[in-house]
């Protein structure tokens, strides 16, 4: 197999040339088809051959825009991100990440195959860098570690694919879940099982789930770590 290591990025590359009219299409377009194709049918559907369908051209002129389908997957995989990248800032770092894992939340939601195509791009596209830049924005006040900052950013990703994967989970019922505990075996679960709980809402547990967890991962030994809920100087 060649190595493609320095070969330009599906956003560095103009578009090949070829026999026939001028194109009428962009790389943009090619993106947008694709993910409207796998918001409908699933990742698997989005094809060369069902993308040429859905942009009435041929599959081979698709080829002028992208040389594989993994350079189509990673396009759309960045396309994907313009609609999470507008978030309300505060001011105050938490409750921004908060935000911002929300409209990641959202964003796999809408999009349940972009997990899947998570770390497969080798080029970060533009919209991914833009999401990078606005997740270090926010915590530019805080002063953890550079390592930190991007452990912080990956567990928000993290976090919100998890909870949009389990949108489901929380209808399943517990008696059914756990039919096959004893007594003898499963007592303190049993005894967990038996108390009265309210459970939260889904948002209210991916919130809170946030706020527990990014305190914490990014208190890496700096001092001077600003509260959670205070504005920077």
């Amino acid at each position: 197999m060649p190595d493609t290591s320095d070969a330009p990025s599906p956003w560095e590359r103009p578009p090949r040339r070829g026999r026939g009219p001028r194109p009428g299409l962009t790389r943009e377009d090619l993106a947008a088809a694709a993910i409207r194709v796998a918001d409908a049918e699933g990742l698997a559907a989005v094809t060369m051959r069902a993308l040429a369908e859905a942009t009435g051209t041929v599959a081979g002129a698709l080829y002028r825009y992208v040389g594989s389908r993994d350079e189509l997957l990673a396009l759309m995989a960045d396309a994907a991100l313009a609609d999470a990248l507008t978030v309300p800032r505060s001011g105050v770092w938490l409750a921004d990440m908060v935000a911002l894992a929300r409209s990641a939340l959202d964003l796999y939601r809408r999009h349940p195959w972009l997990p899947e195509l998570s770390g497969r791009s080798a080029v970060f596209g533009p919209r991914t860098l833009e999401h990078f830049e606005t997740g270090l924005a926010i915590l530019a006040a805080v002063p953890a570690s550079t390592a930190a900052k991007f452990e912080a950013l990956a567990m928000v990703t993290g976090l919100a694919s998890l909870f949009a994967r389990g949108a489901d989970a929380g209808s399943a019922d517990p008696r059914r879940l756990f039919s096959l505990a004893t007594a003898e075996a499963h007592p303190f679960l049993l005894r967990e099982l038996a108390r009265p709980v309210e459970r939260p809402e889904p948002a209210d547990l991916f919130e809170r789930t946030v706020r527990a967890v990014l305190p914490g991962l990014l208190d890496d030994g700096v001092v001077g770590m600003p509260h959670a809920d205070s504005e920077p100087e």
